[in-house]
């Protein structure tokens, strides 16, 4: 029931949205303000979400003894069939899916007694927390930068979990957002920044997931100061931002697309931030507990997951759609293998070999078209985004820079995209809500870049 009435809730705030973007745009603060008050209400300071806080926080506070591979074993190990149940779990050394029995073995000389008993605890006590717990370990893992390790490491090992430091960090990001989102109304005026928090509230990966997980969105805190700085001629915090941004989850490094196409107009200030930042985030993740042996597993993880990700549900980009278009059969049984663990017989789809071409001459319009840009545009590295990249749906709430150069067509288009997604997918199929939302993603995408 509160799942049902939190859905009506988010179409509700997107079509009192519209309403007020085309009548009357002074009260889109106020829908801001209520809808994120009928989303999250008196769970405000007591959410967690647990399939984030699972494999962004626990991974991270053990990661010295569990590495990017062998987290799902050991929790397995620890929690077994009372916490997960007995369907498939994914291996994480080859990204199949097997049943727990098949797994790697947990490394049992990586931990002290004293840290297993650690381990055991924490995810005792997170298996408290209401979640998916029976399909929690058919997801990908950790797959963060060894950047955002370093800084998630050491403030996972501050605080055990469920005291009030706990919390305190569990919910920083959060308040940080919502900082840097009143930052952009203060510099871009409130109409922005609240179809900007509108935009995030609703969008079918963010909604209502930002609050309670672990750092997932520091990232996007940081591209949200890298816009006020540009738009504040602030262009060594403009760079900065953006480069310890692409540094802690690399795909917002889309947004220096602009920035290379019309390098003689930028700002050297914006450069040499930008620069020194980013060298100086890679040199800092080498200061995990792993030492520098952290970059070939995450090199290795990275292009694992490149493989992977473009056949599974739920991710977005060009040839994900081109794949679950060529094959929607296909699609489904990847679905139902990562929603229901119905794995038998599964043929995964792949996108055809002509995907590629299509990617490129997207793509390739695109940079064309952003050549004729006289002015930055934060959104304007989305058409590689999707054209070039396929990533979580989460990761697009990058989209909501858009609303900083956004006319009331735009805005009115984008916040329908996000209506498709919702109806679609929470009331018809995830399949279909995918499929359709990403061709009008795309549709979207042409008609902002090339076709305006």
């Amino acid at each position: 029931m509160i799942v049902y009435t939190t859905r009506l809730i988010l179409v509700a705030v997107l079509l009192l949205a519209i309403l007020a973007t085309a009548y009357r745009p002074t009260l889109l603060p106020f829908i801001a303000v209520g809808g994120f008050l009928a989303i999250y209400g008196a769970g405000l300071t007591t959410r967690v979400q647990v399939w984030n806080v699972f494999h962004y926080w626990l991974n991270a506070k053990y990661i010295k003894e569990l590495g990017y591979n062998d987290f799902y074993s050991c929790a397995y190990t620890a929690g077994g069939t009372e916490y997960f149940g007995d369907g498939a779990i994914r291996n994480l050394y080859t990204y199949e899916y097997s049943q727990p029995g098949a797994l790697p073995p947990c490394p049992p000389e990586n931990f002290s007694q004293a840290r297993w008993q650690e381990f055991s605890d924490d995810l005792a006590w997170l298996r408290s927390r209401p979640g998916r717990w029976t399909y929690l370990m058919r997801d990908k893992g950790l797959n963060t930068t060894p950047t955002w390790l370093a800084m998630s490491e050491r403030l996972a090992n501050i605080a055990p979990a469920g005291t009030a430091g706990w919390w305190l960090i569990l919910y920083a990001d959060s308040v940080l957002l919502a900082a840097a989102l009143v930052l952009v109304g203060f510099v871009r005026g409130p109409q922005i920044a609240s179809l900007m928090t509108i935009f995030l509230l609703t969008w079918v990966g963010t909604a209502p997931q930002l609050m309670g997980h672990w750092f997932q969105y520091l990232w996007l805190v940081l591209c949200l100061i890298s816009l006020s700085g540009w738009h504040k001629k602030l262009y060594a915090v403009s760079g900065a931002a953006l480069a310890l941004a692409a540094a802690l989850r690399i795909f917002p490094a889309v947004l220096f697309v602009w920035p290379l196409l019309h390098w003689r107009q930028v700002n050297r200030r914006f450069w040499l931030a930008a620069i020194a930042t980013g060298l100086a985030a890679m040199l800092a993740g080498s200061f995990t507990s792993l030492g520098w042996s952290v970059w070939p597993q995450f090199i290795d993880k990275l292009l694992r997951h490149a493989r992977h990700i473009v056949i599974e549900p739920g991710n977005l980009g060009l040839r994900n759609l081109i794949a679950g278009l060529n094959d929607p059969a296909g699609a489904l049984a990847t679905w139902r293998a990562f929603g229901l663990g119905d794995v038998g017989g599964v043929i995964f789809p792949y996108p055809p070999a002509w995907a590629w071409a299509a990617v490129a001459i997207m793509a390739a319009l695109a940079a064309i078209a952003m050549t004729k840009k006289k002015r930055m545009h934060f959104g304007s590295g989305l058409p590689f985004l999707f054209f070039g990249m396929v990533v979580s749906r989460y990761y697009y709430g990058i989209i909501a820079l858009s609303f900083d150069d956004a006319d009331k067509g735009e805005v009115i288009m984008l916040l329908v995209i996000s209506l498709i997604f919702i109806v679609l997918t929470y009331w018809l199929h995830p399949v279909i809500g995918y499929l359709v939302g990403q061709f009008a993603l795309l549709v979207y995408l042409y008609w902002k870049v090339v076709g305006r």
